[in-house]
């Protein structure tokens, strides 16, 4: 049982959990109230503390072969194989006994679906009637009142505190989506890494440029080392690709002009192809030989058929075929010597004193916004906070991004996090809506924009300028097929709410590893489909005519 430990270290949020499940199931965690117990009573708490580790136990197994090649590791199958010991007959019926026990809580789990699903509907029911406060009726200045008399989240009027714990699962989703899971997750989660070294106040005072500047440097991947390391994935991506030439064109493309960029992104919709395969095709100097065209056309065929049958994600699996891999490696390289390019762009820009001293200026009220709150919020505790935050944050990431497991657990782990964080944001909130008038004037400017959405433009907008005639019944499918597609994605935000609400499910399961179908286990994280939007040709021809009556009402 001592094996457990490493899972607290892995994920922060587990050993509280368990800890929460053992208090809750084992009676015998406090001293007894009657000094006379009996040998049965204390039986009984033996065999509940047994299988309160044996369920300990199975739930650290369970995430320790979570963990990302762990599965399929050699030391696990000697862990897990070697030095095993037969058992006694006693044991058999001891085992028996396990999986009746184990049978009857899994039966109990409609009882657990039924709550979450209540739960679900009643977080939708309330977040609804604060929207409609916050659009019909006095919701800012009701939540201007809540957050001067509350000093915490839990003194806020109870509509309040489930539209909040609803904000708390969408963001805690966003954080998944953007750190865990997402295209751009690795870049992404190198940023906040970026940020969370930059935050401390002695390092900018230290530095020899302005907090402005510092923060440019991270979003522009200008930090130490960050250089060297694009520089090292585009010698690596330039040596899969084995073409000089094709190298090149990418780069002259990357350093052409705005109008030639224009015209080859119009060629590759027009022509259905990837961006990079019109560019590398094209007759611009220099151009490809034979052996290299050939790959080029085949490369474009087998990334197509693909896409076809996979367009929500493209696995590691998948790329095994040279010839997508050439696609996707064309992509990473057009990315990394963009991302190269407007670096440079920037640094040059930045240098000059005139950029530097306007930047300065703009951002001024905001710096002036922020010594308004230094002392009044606590500011240096507010860092202090903020900054807990951030390496927390970047500690439970970091482990849910070595695991492969249901996507909705690690979003509640992500929203456990949030809230034991929300009251230092909520009082540091308090503290300034309590002593200045920050808040209710940004209260009041968000009144104000709310209100002109409502009302609209002085002049109204003719349904003719933007709805070309002859084009209803076209418009009105795709508006069917939008309909559709929001439905879809309100029914499966439904469900993930329900998985999320619904707690450890396979806490009473046999533990299983998921495989890749080929001997091993899986190192691709899990991902929920989404519905894929509907192809928009008309809609997007209305909205275009939209803005530009938009833009003529304004310039009256």
């Amino acid at each position: 049982m001592g094996k457990t430990a490493p899972d607290t270290t892995k994920n922060p949020d587990s050993k509280n959990e368990r800890v929460a499940v053992d208090r809750e199931i084992v009676g015998s965690a406090s001293k007894p109230q009657h000094p006379g117990h009996s040998r049965r009573g204390s039986l009984r708490q033996i065999k509940v503390s047994s299988d309160t580790h044996r369920r300990a136990l199975r739930g650290w197994l369970r995430d320790t072969l979570s963990i990302r090649t762990v599965g399929h590791h050699p030391e696990t199958a000697a862990f897990l194989l070697l030095g095993s010991v037969v058992p006694e007959e006693r044991d058999l019926l001891d085992v028996r006994q396990r999986e009746l026990i184990d049978e009857e809580r899994r039966k109990r789990r409609v009882q657990v679906a039924q709550g979450a699903a209540e739960r679900s509907k009643t977080i939708h029911e309330w977040w609804s009637e604060v929207k409609s406060e916050f659009m019909d009726g006095e919701g800012l200045q009701n939540l201007s009142t809540a957050l001067k008399q509350g000093s915490s989240v839990e003194e806020l009027p109870l509509r309040f505190q489930k539209a909040l714990e609803w904000i708390r699962m969408n963001v805690a989703e966003g954080l998944h989506e953007l750190l865990v899971i997402g295209n751009q997750s690795d870049i992404l989660f190198g940023k906040l890494l970026g940020l969370n070294a930059a935050l401390p106040c002695r390092i900018w005072g230290k530095s020899k440029h302005s907090v402005i500047q510092r923060l440019i440097e991270i979003a522009i991947n200008e930090t130490e080392g960050s250089f060297m390391e694009v520089e090292r994935r585009i010698q690596a991506c330039r040596a899969r690709i084995q073409s000089l030439t094709m190298c090149e064109k990418v780069i002259k493309f990357v350093h052409a002009s705005k109008d030639l960029k224009d015209l080859f992104r119009q060629y590759s919709e027009s022509a259905d192809i990837e961006l990079v395969v019109a560019i590398v095709r094209s007759a611009e100097e220099p151009r490809l030989d034979k052996y290299d065209l050939e790959r080029v056309m085949s490369a474009s065929k087998a990334y197509k058929s693909l896409l076809a049958k996979n367009r929500n994600r493209i696995t590691s699996s998948m790329t095994e075929n040279i010839h997508v891999r050439l696609i996707l490696d064309l992509k990473l390289y057009l990315r990394l010597i963009s991302q190269e390019w407007d670096s440079k762009q920037i640094r040059k820009m930045l240098s000059e004193d005139s950029v530097a001293e306007a930047m300065e200026v703009l951002v001024a009220p905001l710096m002036e916004l922020l010594k308004r709150t230094y002392t009044i919020g606590n500011a240096v505790q507010a860092l202090d906070d903020a900054q807990n935050f951030i390496e927390q944050l970047i500690t439970v990431v970091n482990a849910l991004r070595s695991r492969i497991q249901d996507p909705q657990k690690s979003i509640r782990v992500l929203a456990r996090l949030l809230t034991r964080h929300q009251n230092n944001f909520y009082g540091w909130l308090h503290q300034i809506h309590t002593h200045d008038s920050i808040v209710e004037e940004f209260f009041e400017w968000l009144s104000r924009a709310i209100n002109f959405l409502k009302e609209g433009l002085l002049e109204p907008i003719l349904v003719s300028e933007i709805i070309p005639s002859g084009e209803l019944d076209q418009l009105s499918e795709e508006l069917d097929e939008i309909v559709e597609w929001e439905e879809a994605k309100r029914k499966r935000q439904y469900e993930q709410l329900c998985r999320r609400y619904s707690a450890d499910v396979d806490g009473d399961d046999p533990v299983i590893v998921e495989g890749d179908g080929f001997g091993r286990s899986k190192v691709e994280p899990l991902v929920d489909l989404k519905p894929l939007p509907p192809q928009l040709d008309h809609l997007a021809n209305c909205l275009d005519l939209f803005r530009a009556a938009i833009r003529k009402s304004l310039l009256r």
